[in-house]
Formats: structure tokens, sequence, C-alpha cells
């Protein structure tokens, strides 16, 4: 894995949103492997979703410069 540098803003919105779904899930009784595996596929997911996005953004631009 590569090191990734990211604005202090959006670091600390990944950590709000890992941290939330920690206490979730170890409030429910969850294991760690549990607990591990949401927080993983939920940084899964919304990378896709961001991407998705991009992809929806640029294809919106190359419409309106026709």
């Amino acid at each position: 894995m590569e090191p990734m540098r990211m604005e202090p803003e959006v670091r600390q919105g990944m950590e709000k949103i890992a941290l939330s779904i920690f206490t979730d899930m170890t409030n429910s009784g969850a294991s760690l492997q549990q607990t591990l595996a949401a927080i993983y596929l939920s940084g899964v997911q919304n990378t896709i979703a961001a991407i998705k996005e991009a992809q929806t953004d640029a294809l919106k631009k190359v419409r309106k410069s026709k």
C-alpha cells in the first residue's frame, strides 16, 4: 500500500465515520472481526460512490461542452 496525502478535513471526516461504525458495532455486541469488516466495507462502499459521482460529474461537463 502507498501512503496517501489528504486534507485534514477529509481525514477527520473519515475518522468520524469509522468511529461511529466502531461504536455502533461494539454497542451491538459485534466481535472485533465483524467491526473491522464493517469499517472496511464502509470505506469500499464510499469509494465506489465517490468514483461514480466523479464519473457522472465528468460526463455532465462533457455534455455541456458540446
